[in-house]
């Protein structure tokens, strides 16, 4: 499910591309840092290797920094040197995460329709902003995220965005018609558990 709500996410950031043509992963490229999302399930079933407990159910988020990158770092004002203990430090991890993940998986819970409206409908914004931030999240529902923010000014879609934010609701909603049993209508986000 989580991979299905992935793939309505933006086809680019930056310099960062989607590539999603394999059913089980989705890859964030650049020409030196790639951001993977992948069922490490299928990932093992694919290999044809045995799957450990550990590894069962499992969705891995992963970013790789290519040499161009620690390259640069490098020579960057950081003058970051390309030593291991340099690039396994717990706020390096999470910088990178953040950064490079959280632009296509945003912060917020999935919710379906009748749970975001609910809670739309019970926030404090505006009358006016409660019914056109429904009408995005139909819109990204129907057409993907990519596509509703080409058809928006980049001033709406980033309001709309950080009103989503605010309210704990991801912006790419669960279809209505799921028929899978959820906890109040929604999945929490395990990107930022």
């Amino acid at each position: 499910m989580l991979l299905y709500l992935y793939n309505k996410t933006l086809e680019k950031y930056f310099f960062q591309k989607k590539y999603d043509k394999y059913k089980s992963s989705i890859y964030f490229n650049s020409k030196s840092i790639q951001a993977i999302v992948y069922d490490k399930t299928k990932e093992r079933e694919s290999k044809g290797k045995e799957i450990e407990d550990f590894e069962e159910d499992v969705i891995r988020l992963e970013v790789r920094l290519q040499n161009k990158h620690l390259n640069y770092k490098k020579r960057s004002k950081d003058k970051l040197e390309k030593t291991l203990e340099n690039y396994f430090k717990q706020e390096f991890f999470d910088d990178y995460m953040s950064k490079k993940l959280e632009k296509f998986l945003f912060k917020g819970d999935y919710y379906k329709p009748y749970h975001y409206k609910k809670r739309i409908n019970n926030s404090k914004l505006k009358d006016k902003d409660k019914k056109a931030l429904i009408q995005f999240l139909v819109d990204v529902s129907r057409n993907g995220l990519q596509k509703t923010k080409e058809n928006s000014t980049r001033y709406f879609f980033e309001k709309r965005l950080k009103q989503l934010e605010e309210l704990n609701i991801n912006p790419i909603p669960i279809p209505k018609n799921w028929k899978v049993e959820l906890k109040d209508g929604r999945i929490e986000n395990p990107f930022f558990l």
